[in-house]
């Protein structure tokens, strides 16, 4: 059947029962009420139906009852389908599985069900009892199954042989025949059937193992079956009809019987156990079933009561032998199949919401002929189904559906229970909900709410119920209930009516059952109800006696009194005061709280008078230890030896590494480049660690910062570089002697540094001694070891101000008192031992101040002067403030000084705000000043820098989220992470450093460093750069117009990167300071030096040297770098000591023998490339050793440009120009052109040649930024006619020439780069196409030449024609 079809009707039905009313008394739709859903929501009352058409007819008659004559709101019936028993129980329970942990759409009622086992249902209701469904009672008829036959066939075997066919006996074919009066399997049409192994279709009655195991058991029958290796499955010959033994030898004589799902395991045992001559075959679906035994005269099964669709059929039943019950449970199904009585289930919800209607269905009951008379109510049309009705006239079914109702009024109305009977746990209601007294008042009963229990009463009609209020001191916090419970001790109901009863508030309590008010413990708010528990006092409500009250959290008791409770403090409720960990009270006065700043650990908390072993309880936080103890971390233990041997080993240590320093700055020189040149940048990198660990304990004292592991290891553990963990240490002399406050601090601050001074002077003064026993051994100057003791100043000069400071570093401790951060028993009230120590601090402060401003007299003012004068002893006095910074960044000491000095200010103040601002403030603009200066003498360390600030101010800024009681551990988390990533970047910067200190020191990375006076040999060095580079990749060249970019690091270069130091000895490189300092500094470092001896150069005598300082003026500058006139002029005298290699005359052979005994690699042409025929040449002077070199240079960057053409290039030789251009005919000629070029003969010999040239083209390249273009050769000398002419017509070639622009390429001041694009350009002017031959520009300038002389009487004709013509004319210039 068609069930969508169906619902989709009585949907219709339920929507057009809103608007056209059935019974004359109905409730219209405005007047209808809900009910609520578990979670309290108004929801109409849902209807589940079966999918037969008799559970759908009294469905919807529930529905028209329930909506009319009850009035509640009620969706439409909804299709439950053909479910099982669980599956009932759980849509009537809204859950979607057995565990119920997830709900689905409920249904409310279904009637007419299949009745399931109690065990399911006992079950459920053990494990959900608030959502156990309720079993509601029989139907009261039966429902039975069975095979049926149409009324057609019963007639006709009646009429024609007296046979009733009613009857199982009757069916023996050879006596009755009874198949005469069927269709014969041979009259279907099998394609309406489902194969017997189909399985999927419509059940697997013929597949069911389980099924034909039990067959074969009972009947014996292995012919009707096959096996499997699964078991036995059914046997059909014609793979559509199992055949019943009777007529399995003669299929003509089976009758067909349809099959519907799950009847098999019965009908087959019928047919078998009785000979029944049956065929089972099986429709696809019930549709088809329908279809197929309305055409056929076949045997089919059917059930009763439901005979609605088969009305017109007059349907009869097979009658078997009565059910056996005994059989049935064993398997054996010969019988008839037993009744099942319909059952009605109504979920919980309808006895708390809706009781009327749970009275209804309870009260549905009627016999088979009231449930045939409404089976049969529906005036159905012959072949049409119940659903198809309902679905094409809605209009038509309402009205028989109504009829059959107002027809039968004493079927149904019986089953109306009366509204005001209420049952227990409900009440009387009137028609606005609310509880009355009396049935006369009351519309309907209701459950009782919370507060209210449901009371017996007795009236004329009889009994009912009603809901009361429970009374105070009463209680009842559950719907449906029939009493009140009186309130428990420590609650109160104070008004009638109440659902739970009140704890009594904090502060009182009720000692009694049902109390309806609760007895203050005081008269105000200090006293409260508290009881201790696993985690501690807790402040409860709801306290059962007296014994609970006591001061309220916040308060202790003392004297009597309940008194406020400090911070630092805990005050949980118990009348005592516990002192939580990291503050302290003396037992005397608990009250008065201090924190235990630096070492929380040394106040444990608890009791007050709590320390940590050792520590003595009257003394401010904990912070002395008792008589004949010494400190030891939070805990203070007896002196021992160790802690003699550590005091003594952090002596030594200092000593020891003091010394060190001292030696290793001696050993470099002080200022003279040594140290600088090699290890300066990881020096830098640690004197950076070191000041950032000195801030980060700067860092660590600012007030109500709560640093807390794991920031506070890593603060511990740098302590060391800090001195912090110095300063600590002297703590261990409470060993010897007890010193008191004023004591202790001028040890720390005039006794720690002049013991720091120790180990330079020990070193020094052995250094003297074995200077005045060795005459070898120079004896160290007294400046050097001022030079080690101001950098050991500078470099801890954050902790010099940051102890000086310490009286006025105060901590303020929660009872409102301040005490030192170092000396935590003085109090800071400037009186006493404070004001000792503040006159104390205001003295030593005068030792950093003075440094700062020695620094600043010396930066600013003296060290100019100094440098002026020459006086290399100062400059190397105070090479500890200058050697950091590059040349003339200098005054950025002072400027870090400066700060270092103010960083300790800023965490002096009790403000934490502007603590934090202040330093971040000066981090900002340190920062920002060397990102934009880079003032560090190595860019690795200005870059550490960075770096560093950046860290700092990111700690600085995470601080700010510290300041509270409750520290976030994800920021020291993060503090440690970036803090350690500092340290991580410093130390490996630092190690690289080292490790390009030692790669440079095993494989210098330049073999060769071209040291030139740019002025004369600039050009030159270039091509001698070029030259050494082609012979082998290995032969690296510095050249400082290609490899310098800072010039701070060119002495830096040479000391550790360069393996041969070359000295281009050309006039006036002696007079050039940067070229001298570049050779001290290959003297003073040893490197390998080779001198070039350049024409007209000469070695300087003894007047030069002794007159240096005037011969040149700027040379004092080298002071700066740690190079005085002494070593400029050993320097000189060195020169005469050096492998010299002379050069008389710069060519290219004698450039190639130069670069072969440089090189060590023999002579070799330089000009490799030879033009043979047609190609390019480079024209150059000869004479002029710089324009020879830019030629060569060009024919360097130009040589791959043109081959790659085809056209050779190459540079002019000077022998026979002439002859050579006359043999090679070249195709363009580059004229390279220097100062006075013109005056060269080869050049002009060369230029008069190429107007001869038929197809040659004159490019004019400049090499020289002194070069004037048409400049003619001067001479005195009276000249020839034809002399005169050669000059005029050189005069009128050069015109031609400079018709085109001349390129610049200039190797004096361009980077190998730039010369690289601008041969490139050059190039791409040579290309075919993009010039003129020289005779073209020769007849465009005589042309205009004519013009210019017509009035002059005589014209002057060159010798040219237009490119193209062959032949040459000679003519007058």
């Amino acid at each position: 059947m068609n069930i969508l079809r169906i619902f989709a009707c009585l949907a219709g039905i339920s929507v057009l029962s809103a608007e056209t009313l059935c019974f004359p008394d109905s409730i219209p739709s405005s007047s209808r009420r809900y009910i609520e859903n578990a979670v309290g929501e108004p929801v109409p009352i849902r209807i589940g139906s079966f999918g037969w058409n008799l559970a759908i007819q009294v469905s919807a008659l529930t529905d028209l009852i329930i909506s009319e004559k009850l009035g509640y709101h009620v969706a439409p019936v909804e299709s439950l389908g053909f479910p099982s028993f669980q599956d009932l129980i759980l849509r009537l329970a809204g859950c979607a599985s057995t565990e119920c942990n997830e709900t689905a759409d409920a249904v409310d009622i279904v009637v007419d069900a299949f009745p399931g086992d109690a065990v399911t249902l006992e079950s459920f209701r053990a494990s959900h009892p608030e959502r156990v469904p309720e079993d509601m009672g029989g139907m009261g008829y039966i429902f039975t199954w069975g095979i049926y036959f149409k009324g057609s066939i019963r007639d006709a075997a009646f009429s024609e042989a007296a046979l009733p066919l009613e009857y199982y006996r009757n069916y023996n074919t050879s006596i009755n025949r009874p198949q005469r009066f069927f269709n014969s399997l041979a009259d279907l049409d099998f394609k309406y059937f489902i194969p017997c192994n189909d399985s999927t279709s419509y059940g697997d009655d013929f597949t069911n193992t389980i099924f034909w195991a039990n067959y074969v058991r009972w009947t014996g029958d292995t012919d009707g079956v096959i096996e499997t290796s699964d078991g036995y499955v059914a046997k059909c010959p014609d793979e559509h009809f199992w055949l019943s033994p009777a007529c399995r030898r003669n299929a003509s004589e089976c009758i067909p019987v349809l099959s519907v799902i799950n009847t098999m395991d019965r009908m087959a045992q019928w047919a078998t156990a009785h000979n029944l001559p049956f065929a089972f075959g099986r429709p696809p679906n019930f549709s088809t079933f329908q279809e197929l035994l309305r055409k056929y005269d076949v045997l089919h099964y059917w059930w009763e009561p439901d005979e609605g669709e088969l009305t017109d059929l007059q349907i009869s039943r097979l009658v078997l032998p009565p059910h056996n019950a005994a059989e049935h449970k064993e398997g054996n199904f010969r019988t008839a199949s037993v009744g099942i009585t319909l059952k009605k289930y109504g979920s919980s919800l309808l006895a708390r919401f809706a009781p009327t209607v749970r009275g209804l269905v309870q009260g549905i009951a009627t016999n088979p002929s009231d449930i045939l008379s409404l089976a049969t109510s529906i005036d159905l049309p012959t072949g049409q189904q119940l659903g198809n009705v309902f679905f094409t006239n809605q209009a038509e079914a309402r009205r028989q559906i109504c009829t059959w109702a107002n027809s039968n009024r004493d079927v149904w109305e019986p089953w109306l229970p009366i509204e005001t009977n209420c049952i227990l746990g409900f009440g009387l209601v009137n028609a606005q909900a609310g509880h009355v007294d009396s049935r006369e008042q009351a519309v309907r009963c209701s459950l009782c709410p919370a507060g209210r229990f449901s009371q017996f009463v007795v009236d004329e009609i009889g009994h009912t119920y009603r809901c009361v209020q429970c009374q105070p001191g009463m209680h009842q916090s559950a719907s449906g209930k029939s009493e009140c419970t009186a309130c428990d001790p420590g609650t109160f109901a104070g008004s009638p009516g109440q659902a739970l009863c009140s704890p009594c508030a904090r502060g009182s309590y009720a000692a009694s059952l049902g109390m309806r008010s609760c007895v203050m413990c005081g008269n105000g708010t200090e006293r409260t109800t508290t009881v201790l528990v696993s985690e501690g006092w807790i402040e409860v409500q709801g306290a059962t006696s007296e014994s609970y009250c006591r001061c309220a959290p916040g308060r202790f008791l003392q004297d009597g009194q309940c008194l406020l409770c400090g911070v630092g403090a805990s005050c949980p409720g118990s009348d005592t005061l516990e002192v939580l960990p990291g503050f302290h009270s003396k037992p005397h006065n608990p009250g008065l709280i201090y924190k235990c700043f630096g070492l929380p650990g040394r106040c444990p908390g608890g009791p007050p008078g709590s320390c940590a072993n050792g520590r003595d309880p009257n003394s401010p936080g904990c912070s002395k230890c008792n008589a004949d103890l010494q400190p030891n971390g939070a805990e203070c233990i007896p002196c021992s030896g160790g802690d003699y041997f550590r005091l003594v080993a952090y002596g030594l240590l200092v000593i020891a590494s003091t010394a060190a320093l001292h030696v290793l700055l001696v050993v470099g020189g002080h200022g003279n480049n040594g140290i600088q040149s090699k290890l300066v940048t990881a020096a830098l990198c640690l004197s950076h660690l070191i000041t950032y660990a000195q801030l980060f304990a700067v860092m660590s004292q600012i007030q109500a910062v709560n640093w807390s592991d794991p920031f506070l290891s890593f603060l511990e553990f740098f302590n060391f570089m800090s001195l912090e963990a110095l300063l600590s240490s002297l703590r261990s002399i409470n060993c010897i002697t007890s010193l008191s406050a004023e004591a202790t601090f001028v040890t720390r601050t005039v006794l720690l540094p002049l013991f720091f001074a120790l180990g330079p002077i020990i070193s020094h003064m052995g250094f003297a001694f074995v200077g005045t026993k060795s005459s070898t051994q120079r004896a160290p100057k007294y400046a050097w070891l001022f030079g080690t003791l101001g950098s050991l100043c500078l470099l801890f000069f954050i902790m010099m101000c940051f102890t000086c400071l310490e009286p006025f570093r105060c901590n303020a401790h929660p009872n409102g008192l301040a005490t030192m951060q170092t000396e935590h028993e003085v109090f800071c009230d400037f009186a006493g031992q404070h004001l000792h120590l503040c006159i104390v601090a205001g003295v030593m402060l005068l030792i950093p101040a003075g440094f700062l401003a020695f620094s600043a007299w010396t930066i600013k003012k003296e060290l100019p002067r100094r440098v002026a004068k020459g006086d290399i002893a100062f400059v190397r006095a105070t090479s500890f403030l200058t050697m950091r910074f590059k040349p003339g960044y200098e005054a950025f000491t002072v400027v870090f000084l400066l700060r270092n000095m103010l960083l300790p200010v800023a965490s002096m103040f009790s403000s934490t705000s502007v603590s934090l601002l202040m330093m971040a403030s000066l981090l900002t603009m340190s920062a920002v000043l060397v990102a934009y200066y880079k003032p560090w003498r190595a860019l690795l360390a200005s870059q550490v820098d960075m770096f560093g600030n950046a860290v700092l101010l990111i700690v600085l800024l995470l601080s700010g989220l510290s300041v509270q009681d409750e520290v976030d551990t994800s920021v020291m988390i993060f503090c440690t992470v970036v803090a350690s990533l500092l340290v991580v970047v410093i130390s490996l910067a630092a190690m690289y450093s080292v490790a390009q200190h030692v790669k440079a020191r095993l494989q210098k990375p330049f073999r060769f460093f071209l040291c030139h006076h740019k002025a004369t040999t600039a050009a030159l060095a270039r091509w001698l750069k070029m030259e050494i580079q082609g012979r082998h990749a290995h032969f690296t060249t510095f050249l400082d117009l290609d490899s310098l970019t800072d010039l701070t690091l060119l002495f830096s270069y040479v000391s550790t990167q360069v393996q041969t130091f070359v000295i281009l000895g050309s006039p006036g490189i002696l007079a050039r300071k940067w070229c001298l300092g570049e050779m001290a500094t290959a003297r003073l470092s040893n490197v390998d030096s080779v001198l070039v001896s350049l024409p007209n150069f000469s070695l300087p005598d003894e007047n030069f040297v002794g007159k240096i300082s005037t011969s040149v003026p700027d040379i004092l500058d080298l002071t700066t770098y740690g190079y005085g006139l002494s070593e400029v002029k050993a320097t000189l005298w060195w020169l005469t000591s050096l492998r010299t290699i002379v050069v008389d005359r710069i060519s290219e052979v004698s450039m190639g023998e130069m670069v072969g005994e440089l090189t060590n690699t023999g002579n070799k042409n330089t000009n490799d490339m030879v033009l043979r025929s047609a190609g390019s040449c480079i024209v150059v002077d000869h004479e002029n050793a710089e324009a020879l070199a830019s030629a060569h240079v060009l024919l360097r960057h130009l040589a791959p440009i043109m081959m790659d053409r085809g056209q050779p290039v190459m540079v002019l030789p000077p022998e026979h120009p002439e002859s050579q251009l006359e043999q090679i005919q070249p195709t363009s000629m580059i004229l390279v052109c220097s100062k006075q070029c013109f005056a060269s003969p080869h050049i002009k010999a060369c230029v008069l040649k190429a107007r001869f040239l038929s197809s040659c083209a004159v490019l004019p390249v400049v090499c020289d930024d002194d070069f004037v273009p048409h400049t003619s050769p001067h001479t005195s000398a009276p000249m020839s006619q034809d002399h005169e002419d050669d000059d005029e017509a050189y005069r009128r070639v050069l015109a031609a020439v400079f018709l085109e622009v001349g390129l610049p390429f200039n190797p004096r001041t361009s980077s190998l780069e730039d010369l690289a694009s601008r041969a490139s350009h050059i190039g791409s002017r040579l290309s075919p196409g993009n010039f003129r031959t020289l005779r073209s520009k020769l007849w465009m300038t005589s042309a205009k030449h004519d013009n210019d002389s017509e009035d002059a009487g005589k014209g002057h004709q060159i010798a040219c024609l237009p490119d193209g013509d062959d032949e040459m004319v000679a003519h007058t210039f």
